[in-house]
């Protein structure tokens, strides 16, 4: 049975309120000094052979590189720690009856994905200050829409789409507002509402993306996002899902969201960000 929040709960985790695509004023940002590397160009590649494809996926998969990218003296240490994959096990199509289920960080996906095509035909079910909370307890105020409709259940909104994989990442507006170890018990309750509905679905769980280093607030870490992802990965494999890691493409060498990647010295991400997102959803190797 779903709990329905009282009034007291109806202010969202406020932070993401700001739509993903604009920059936002955040008046206690601090700066980060450049810090100082004298390390050499050095490339370390691991290479994994991928499995043969599913009966639901015809597409010949190659093996994936993950590939270190260093930073030289005199570049911003502030870039990707990892090179984006290039090695796709997948090919857009792939995405086709696809739906992603997200916050404002997702949110910022969608708009990447309809103006470049490189997730097909793929649906989104986003909201601003969207959370495992928000899904679980059926707040009233953060609904998902799609085709016009506004579901406040999210079982009911994926259902709504009739996809047959459902990639999800949530998180942010969760570990700063329940703590990690509420955040994770509370998937156990969507993830039972999501099959209760659609039995036959795929599902993968994608890590939340950092923080950008300097624009951390209170629980909201990049210290507590690598423990409820580690802990969210652990779950996923316990509970017959795939699990995704996106963040770890998103680092730079503080930890946090790379500076090319942040639309706004906090969390939400630019096209630069969208298209690494894509290429690591195109290179995971477990589909």
């Amino acid at each position: 049975m779903k709990r329905i929040v009282a009034a007291t709960l109806t202010i969202s985790f406020c932070f993401l309120l700001v739509a993903c695509g604009a920059s936002e004023s955040i008046a206690d940002k601090t700066t980060t000094e450049p810090v100082t590397t004298t390390a050499t160009t050095t490339i370390t590649t691991t290479t994994t052979t991928a499995t043969p494809a599913s009966s639901t996926n015809s597409q010949t998969k190659t093996s994936v590189q993950k590939t270190t990218a260093t930073v030289t003296p005199g570049e911003d240490p502030r870039g990707p720690v990892l090179a984006a994959p290039t090695d796709y096990t997948v090919d857009a199509s792939f995405f086709d009856d696809a739906v992603f289920v997200g916050d404002s960080v997702s949110l910022k996906l969608s708009y990447y994905a309809a103006g470049s095509g490189e997730l097909g035909k793929a649906k989104f079910l986003v909201a601003g200050s969207y959370g495992v909370g928000n899904a679980i307890y059926d707040h009233p105020d953060t609904k998902l829409k799609y085709q016009g409709v506004a579901y406040t259940n999210v079982e009911e909104a994926i259902a709504a789409t009739g996809a047959g994989k459902l990639f999800i990442m949530l998180g942010m507006n969760d570990i700063g507002r329940f703590g990690v170890s509420t955040s994770i018990t509370n998937w156990g309750t969507l993830l039972n509402l999501i099959r209760s509905t659609c039995p036959n679905i795929t599902i993968y769980i994608q890590s939340m993306t950092p923080i950008w280093t300097g624009g951390e607030r209170g629980g909201l870490t990049n210290a507590n996002a690598n423990t409820y992802n580690a802990q969210l990965k652990t779950f996923a494999e316990n509970n017959g899902c795939k699990f995704i890691d996106v963040a770890s493409y998103m680092k730079d060498s503080t930890g946090g969201l790379a500076t090319a990647f942040c639309s706004d010295s906090f969390v939400h991400v630019t096209d630069a960000g969208a298209k690494t997102w894509v290429q690591v959803l195109k290179a995971y190797d477990n589909y």
